[in-house]
């Protein structure tokens, strides 16, 4: 289904076509949808692609919150979400965005579930139980969602566990595809006339394998767990110039290890951890429609902010480490949004956003000669500003005309700054030092100019072609989606000297589309 009213397709999966697509991640559920593509990195790992977009472009949330995991920096990362709970799901592109943070340059993915219940269920309660069987992998999939209340309060608890075998192929089965995932949810609200406040916890566990070639002799599996608090609210006031109140709030602790079998001694070791502490806030508060010269505007002003503690770290060669002490970063943002009604058919939209990004962890400065791999501290300080406009005109025949054009800008994350090091389960070869020409593994790199403010990314895998072939990738088809669309990205340098320059990654983009019913051009 796609929303004609809004400025940009906003895509709404339905429970019923949430239903209708059964998988074990989120990616694969939405990668039917025009437009959408996914990493399908592995059947217990795939993330959403927007428009070619992915990784850092692309903001993934649940109840309004970010998941605050890993997936956006390796493929064979998991989004800790399962469809199971998942009630509505919104892919949001153009001015909206920009609500949500500078990483939604490519769109939003927003899961929305009852786990924080916004009203009483209809008779006080409600429960909706589900199981099913898949033959392809003789896997097997059920849970439960129970709502009850009375009086002002309601009560929501959930849980399900997924369990798949290696799946088969034309050519046989393929080793090390399994996925075994479980998860639980305890939520509560007070409810009442003009409004509601709750908060849940829940409970993620994965373990999975990353097929290629080689999988079957080093077994490389993800064992993922992540749990998490967060707080939603809403108070309707319909005074005082303002329509409504609404907050959330979340809390993450995330980790899983990176687990390969080591022929040597014969048993599984923990190659990497990865660890993420995450934080996040925001407020919105929406003001009354009033009647302007130009017609009725209606927006919403707020702020947001978020707090990131990221470690990556490998057990047996600590010097090795991906992402070593832990980096960490902190944010703050302001933002407006506003539509205007110019007539019964024409509307216009616009939004901006102001973000203050602070950053500091371990870097290597490739620019030394004598040992381009020597780690230091180093702080970075980033002040991304984005804005967007969106006109809407109804034509006759139920057609419908949006033209869009947005700038924005967005601040590295803490991995693409202080990256260095190996990670393991995005390889088939079991790795070797770093100086070893033969190693199959990736080694990934965040740069950091050393007494300098200057910041750079630089990916590199020295795997052999017959190990670089066996690893996923992500398909071709995904980069060709823009649809009616221009896009344009670069790379912003100050006019400082060559010693004191910073970057963020910039997009300017235009789209324009035609039509009817929920057709897209």
């Amino acid at each position: 289904m796609v929303d004609d009213e809004t400025f940009a397709a906003v895509t709404v999966l339905t429970p019923g076509e949430i239903e209708s697509q059964p998988a074990p991640n989120i990616g694969d559920v939405i990668a039917q949808r025009p437009g959408i593509a996914a990493s399908t990195f592995a059947p217990g790992a795939s993330r959403p692609i927007i428009r070619g977009l992915d990784n850092y472009r692309v903001r993934i949330q649940e109840n309004g919150i970010g998941t605050h995991d890993v997936s956006a920096l390796s493929e064979d990362h998991a989004v800790p979400i399962d469809p199971f709970a998942a009630e509505r799901v919104e892919i949001i592109r153009g001015p909206a965005v920009l609500r949500y943070g500078s990483q939604a340059i490519g769109g939003v993915v927003d899961v929305s579930n009852g786990r924080i219940p916004d009203a009483m269920p209809d008779g006080g309660f409600s429960a909706v139980a589900k199981g099913g069987l898949n033959s392809v992998d003789r896997g097997s999939d059920g849970g439960f969602k129970v709502t009850t209340g009375a009086g002002n309060f309601v009560l929501y608890a959930d849980a399900f566990r997924r369990q798949t075998q290696d799946y088969d192929t034309p050519l046989g089965r393929q080793p090390n595809s399994f996925v075994d995932s479980s998860g639980y949810s305890l939520g509560g609200s007070f409810v009442w006339r003009d409004g509601f406040a709750g908060v849940s916890y829940s409970r993620f566990s994965s373990l999975y394998g990353i097929p290629g070639e080689g999988a079957a002799e080093e077994r490389p599996r993800i064992d993922l767990q992540q749990e998490k608090v967060q707080s939603r609210g809403e108070w309707r006031v319909r005074d005082y110039g303002i329509e409504a109140i609404r907050y959330w709030l979340g809390a993450t602790r995330y980790g899983h290890n990176e687990v390969v079998f080591d022929t040597d001694a014969a048993s599984d070791i923990i190659g990497t951890r990865f660890t993420n502490r995450e934080h996040e806030a925001r407020m919105e508060v929406q003001h009354q429609a009033f009647t302007t010269p130009l017609g009725v505007l209606r927006g919403a002003i707020g702020v947001q902010w978020g707090e990131k503690r990221l470690r990556g770290f490998g057990v047996d060669e600590p010097v090795d480490g991906l992402i070593d002490p832990a980096a960490r970063s902190e944010s703050v943002a302001a933002f407006l949004f506003e539509e205007l009604q110019l007539s019964r058919d024409l509307k216009l939209q616009a939004a901006g956003r102001v973000e203050s990004t602070r950053s500091r962890g371990t870097g290597v400065d490739l620019t030394d000669p004598v040992d381009p791999l020597t780690p230091f501290e180093a702080r970075h300080s980033f002040a991304p500003k984005s804005a967007s406009v969106g006109l809407l005109y109804q034509l006759p025949l139920g057609i419908v005309a949006r033209l869009t054009g947005q700038y924005t800008e967005r601040a590295p994350d803490v991995a693409e700054l202080y990256s260095k090091g190996v990670h393991r389960t995005s390889a088939s070869k079991r790795p070797r030092p770093l100086n070893s020409a033969s190693s199959a593994r990736a080694a990934h790199y965040g740069s950091t100019q050393r007494h300098s403010r200057r910041a750079m990314k630089i990916s590199s895998s020295s795997a052999s072609p017959a190990s670089a072939a066996a690893t996923p990738s992500t398909p071709a088809a995904s980069r060709t989606n823009w649809i009616s669309s221009y896009s344009r990205s670069v790379t912003r340098h100050s006019a400082a000297s060559n010693s004191r320059r910073s970057w963020m990654s910039c997009q300017s983009a235009v789209a324009c589309s035609v039509s009817r019913g929920s057709m897209i051009s």
